[in-house]
């Protein structure tokens, strides 16, 4: 059997101190981490016109700190950078703070329009600028049926509310002749409206408002009222009233007449309503 030498030689110790070399019981510190790697740059291609890669060969492999270091260089490419709180929140407060101050304002600015507004207005009112139109109220009618024969239904207050009765009137081409109704006062008249006088120079217009009514004997002429409208006038004219009632008719009749009273038209006459 042979002997073991025990005899120590340069590269045996060498040899033993490399495999038997204890690791260190804790994580040694970056900078003595930094110190005992080796980093080999040579032959390492550069990808894209980055930086060269480094490999880093230590002792034992990576350590803790290694492993929560920042990576450095082209590492950090496609990472999101950690954020700064402070300085992000007070960007976003001065932000806040401006979009408050515009709102501010924008309100300062409407409250002020509104407020002149209302100076003005009330400027206005007691210089008397502005003034309160107030409706008349229409006149209250001051007869019905038979008190208005013979009455103006302007001056009674039978005009209001009163309508042409329906296909009792004629349109000539300067005037027209209508049968007035007044639902109010249970009354009816005619009425005549002169647009241009120059076709009817020279002559009066005469109307009537007749009235017949019913008896045992048959139709009976109760009343007529008539008014002369003189030569060269234009407007609204028309003639007393007569009562309307569920046993009379009424129609509206009209004549061209001299002014002096030496010639006289025949007499048009509407339908009985």
């Amino acid at each position: 059997m042979d002997k073991v030498s025990t005899r120590s030689s340069p590269g045996r110790d060498a040899t033993i101190d490399a495999y038997t070399a204890e690791r260190p019981s804790r994580p040694a510190p970056t900078g003595t981490v930094q110190n005992e790697s080796r980093v080999s740059t040579k032959g390492a291609r550069s990808f894209g016109g980055g930086r060269p890669s480094a490999i880093g060969h230590s002792r034992g492999g990576a350590t803790e700190a290694d492993k929560h270091r920042e990576p450095q260089g082209d590492r950090c490419a496609g990472r999101s950078r950690p954020l700064h709180r402070q300085s992000d929140r007070r960007r976003i407060r001065m932000r806040r703070n401006s979009l408050s101050g515009d709102q501010r304002a924008g309100g300062g600015f409407l409250a002020g329009f509104v407020m002149r507004l209302v100076l003005v207005v009330l400027m206005c009112a007691s210089a008397g600028v502005i003034t309160t139109v107030q409706a008349t109220p229409a006149a209250a009618a001051e007869c019905s049926g038979s008190s208005c024969n013979g009455q103006d239904p302007q001056a009674k207050g039978c005009s209001s509310g009163a309508s042409s009765v329906q296909g009792a009137a004629f349109w000539e081409a300067s005037f027209s002749v209508e049968l007035r109704h007044s639902p109010t006062c249970s009354a009816r008249w005619t009425r005549l409206t002169v647009d241009d006088y120059l076709p009817t120079c020279c002559y009066a217009i005469r109307i009537s408002i007749d009235r017949d009514l019913r008896t045992t004997y048959g139709w009976y002429r109760f009343a007529t009222y008539q008014k002369k409208v003189a030569s060269g006038l234009e407007g609204a004219f028309w003639t007393p009233m007569v009562q309307n009632s569920s046993d009379d008719r009424h129609r509206s009749c009209y004549r061209l007449e001299a002014m002096d009273g030496s010639w006289t038209g025949s007499w048009r006459c509407t339908g009985w309503y």
